[in-house]
């Protein structure tokens, strides 16, 4: 994040994103409906949110919702941002929830076996707060995702849920594997596709995946 924000800001910008994953497209009017502030202060958080380099302005725009917030501040800045950072122990209590860590997740049902939880990952309850009672996390130990920012060892944090929308980054099995991959729909058939250069995209049929949780974010310890 280029800068810092401020706690309202912070709940505007959550506010956007739980609208785009319940498939709305947020709008000025129900922000202010929302917080309770005018329009003109709806647009005003989302200019300062937009200068802070959160969200793009596109979102807001007729045709807009193509990619409302920036793909590299969205997979590391943010997240890494909001969940890599040591509580004291007053707030610990009142602000972190534990989420657990499948390492690895199966590949045949049933996928989340509590047997494979290695370890307990605490995170700030705000950012999953729409979605804690299905917050998963999982280690990332591949290559095939280098193109978009991720690194072997790292902690992603996921939706699990067999929905998706085009353009999400999904944990998916496809013939008994499972890929981490940017999936898009298209009519009775979806594409897979890597970030990194040197791997192809593959169609299947809807019939042929499962998806098993959708990207939320990552955790990185530092080195």
């Amino acid at each position: 994040m280029s800068a810092k924000l401020t706690e309202r800001q912070r709940e505007v910008l959550d506010f956007i994103r739980s609208e785009m994953k319940a498939g709305r497209k947020p709008s000025y009017d129900t922000m202010a409906e929302h917080f309770g502030f005018s329009q003109a202060a709806a647009r005003d958080y989302v200019r300062k949110l937009s200068d802070k380099e959160c969200l793009s302005l596109h979102l807001f725009r007729k045709r807009g919702l193509k990619k409302p917030l920036k793909e590299a501040l969205v997979g590391r800045n943010i997240v890494i941002d909001r969940l890599g950072y040591n509580p004291n122990f007053t707030d610990a209590k009142r602000h972190l929830f534990e989420i657990p860590i499948y390492d690895p997740i199966l590949e045949k049902e049933p996928y989340f076996d509590d047997e494979n939880v290695s370890g307990i990952l605490a995170v700030p309850f705000e950012p999953i707060k729409f979605f804690k009672d299905e917050c998963i996390a999982f280690r990332y130990n591949s290559e095939s995702m280098r193109g978009a920012g991720f690194i072997q060892g790292d902690v992603v944090v996921a939706k699990k849920t067999k929905l998706a929308a085009s353009n999400d980054l999904v944990l998916v099995n496809v013939s008994g594997q499972n890929v981490l991959r940017r999936i898009f729909f298209h009519g009775p058939q979806v594409t897979l596709l890597s970030n990194t250069m040197g791997v192809d995209p593959q169609s299947y049929g809807t019939e042929d995946i499962r998806i098993l949780c959708v990207y939320h974010g990552i955790h990185r310890w530092k080195q």
